[in-house]
């Protein structure tokens, strides 16, 4: 292996630290047992397979993002941790695009006004209802989801129960659903089904 030459104000005799990361790889083990005879004990290195590291060479470096093990380490690296990971961000996705289309249909009454009463009528349509529920329920649950992530977070106790705090906040989502789904669907369904007045 050359030396790499010294750049300005660099230490010629201090190693780079890039050589450092692989010096255990492509050196034979004879020369490691002389650098460190504590390293010639420990396990040998296997030459085939290096070690992955991250940009400070201290930490295995991250798999993808949508690998479960993406999540090792974290508070969401179990099962309820997992979906609720997911599902917090599937919510605030659903969140983004329902306000894109809000600000995008209010956006029409500047443009022609008659276009606006169209797309309008549509929320009052019962599948226009429907889309209010789903977009209330991604609104509610990524909200106390949020608010249990604030507390996993910041109480150290709250890490340890955090699956009962999941199924907090599912009840809770539950709970607040079954009248607002009613609220909002009983009478549009009440006028397609011909009972409403």
């Amino acid at each position: 292996m050359s030396e790499p030459e010294p750049t300005a104000g660099s230490d010629p005799e201090s190693p780079d630290v890039s050589d450092l990361r692989t010096a255990k790889i492509d050196a034979p083990a004879d020369s490691l047992a002389e650098a460190d005879p504590a390293a010639a004990e420990s396990e040998p290195v296997d030459a085939t397979e290096p070690e992955l590291v991250d940009a400070t060479g201290s930490e295995p470096a991250a798999p993808g993002f949508w690998s479960r093990a993406s999540l090792a380490g974290t508070h969401y690296a179990n099962r309820d941790g997992t979906w609720s990971w997911y599902a917090h961000r599937v919510t605030g996705f659903l969140i983004f695009v329902a306000v894109l289309v809000h600000v995008a249909d209010r956006a029409l009454v500047l443009v022609s006004p008659d276009s606006y009463n169209t797309v309008a009528a549509i929320y009052t349509h019962p599948a226009g209802v429907l889309l209010d529920v789903v977009v209330f329920g991604a609104v509610l649950y990524h909200a106390l989801n949020g608010l249990r992530i604030i507390a996993i977070d910041t109480i150290a106790a709250a890490a340890r129960i955090q699956g009962t705090l999941m199924r907090v906040v599912l009840v809770l989502w539950v709970l607040v659903m079954i009248p607002v789904t009613y609220q909002l669907l009983s009478y549009p369904l009440a006028q397609l089904f011909g009972s409403a007045t």
